[in-house]
């Protein structure tokens, strides 16, 4: 059975701020958390979009761990799902439950 790639995004805060990265390489700075977020949630859905790949943003914490993992091209259902540190069910995109009222850890 042929393997499909995943491309994995990940925001994460370096000592040079917070970055988003695919396989490891930095592909864009951001001033903020929030800011880094939105485009590793971008870079995931345009992949998913536009090449009907699997994809993944993985939005850390400043600590470096994971506070939110969404998957984009899921092999159950046609819609993105999403997978909070802590919590096994899948809720719909969005960023509302964790963190502070603006859905960012701090």
């Amino acid at each position: 059975m042929p393997t499909t790639r995943r491309h994995v995004f990940h925001s994460t805060l370096t000592r040079r701020g917070w970055v988003v990265r695919e396989g490891g390489e930095p592909i864009s700075n951001h001033p903020n958390q929030k800011a880094c977020e939105q485009a590793a949630i971008a870079a995931a859905r345009r992949d998913w979009e536009e090449r009907g790949e699997l994809t993944r943003a993985i939005l850390h914490r400043r600590d470096g761990s994971i506070r939110v993992a969404r998957t984009y091209g899921s092999p159950d259902g046609p819609g993105p799902t999403e997978h909070r540190a802590g919590d096994r069910s899948q809720t719909p995109y969005g960023l509302t439950e964790a963190g502070d009222e603006h859905g960012i850890d701090r």
